[in-house]
């Protein structure tokens, strides 16, 4: 196993990296800067976007554009012109509440957690959108965070990063139905807690632990821990795969100086590569 910084972006809030296979590169955002950045892995090259409000999620992408969950809702970002546009307004009446992490379905259908921006209790919740039709589904959640499904699309799992549990629901693909079954995996107070999660090719969940230095890997039907992967940065946020490596992000947001000694790389992009 190989553990490499690929590129120093000290992000305040690094999140959701996605891989963009035509372009060969990594995009990813750092929430509070309002920014996503790209770097491509064949030449190094990094460029960056400003798109004026908190973005918090990479959905998709759609040649030459990204769909991006931000403050507000659902945008398209134009990556030649950088113009942006929000296409489904998303928990628009409240406005001091923002996208958090997301997923997009099988069948296309958009999944996206809102939370207050400074993270007030039980104000966030999850979103179905379908089309134009934007469906709350679940309420009174503070931070909702990573989401996937398993490899038979029986179960979708779900992070609720302040209760430290991976949630198990059954999930009907038809009609996007969702049936909570049992608190698939619960994240030890000493582990700091879950964040963004990705699943890989054996069906077990990588969850990022913020404040806990690092990646995890877990038995979704057992809860079992399976592994641990220490990182330099306190606070890592979230993970995607890359073939077979992981790309990780992470945050120095909220860390003392004397923890910002102890963690120089917080907020860098790692690569972990060889697993």
């Amino acid at each position: 196993m190989k553990i490499s910084t690929i590129y120093k972006s000290a992000n305040v809030l690094g999140e959701s990296p996605f891989w963009h296979s035509d372009k060969q590169s990594v995009f990813w955002v750092d929430i509070e800067q309002c920014t996503v950045h790209e770097l491509n892995l064949n030449t190094d090259q990094h460029q960056s976007w400003n798109v004026g409000r908190r973005v918090s999620v990479i959905l998709k992408a759609d040649g030459d554009a990204l769909v991006i969950g931000v403050q507000g809702g659902i945008m398209n970002l134009d990556l030649t012109t950088g113009n942006t546009k929000i296409l489904i307004p998303v928990d628009q009446n409240n406005p001091k509440h923002r996208c958090n992490d997301g997923a997009i379905d099988s069948t296309g259908r958009i999944w996206v957690g809102t939370m207050e921006e400074h993270g007030e209790e039980n104000a966030g919740g999850l979103f179905k959108i379908e089309g134009e039709n934007v469906e709350k589904i679940i309420e009174n959640i503070t931070i909702p965070n990573g989401i996937t499904w398993s490899h038979n699309n029986k179960t979708m799992y779900f992070t609720d990063t302040m209760n430290s549990v991976i949630k198990s629901y059954a999930f009907e693909p038809e009609k996007g139905n969702i049936t909570f079954v049992k608190n698939a995996i619960t994240i030890p107070e000493d582990m700091g807690m879950p964040d963004g999660l990705t699943i890989d090719r054996e069906g077990m969940l990588w969850i990022a632990l913020y404040g806990g230095s690092g990646i995890s890997r877990w038995h979704p039907d057992s809860g079992d821990l399976l592994r641990f992967i220490k990182l330099p940065a306190l606070n890592i946020t979230n993970c995607c795969f890359v073939g077979k490596d992981l790309v990780v992000t992470s945050a120095k947001e909220n860390l003392t100086d004397q923890q910002l000694a102890q963690y120089p790389e917080s907020g860098n992009l790692f690569l972990i590569s060889e697993l």
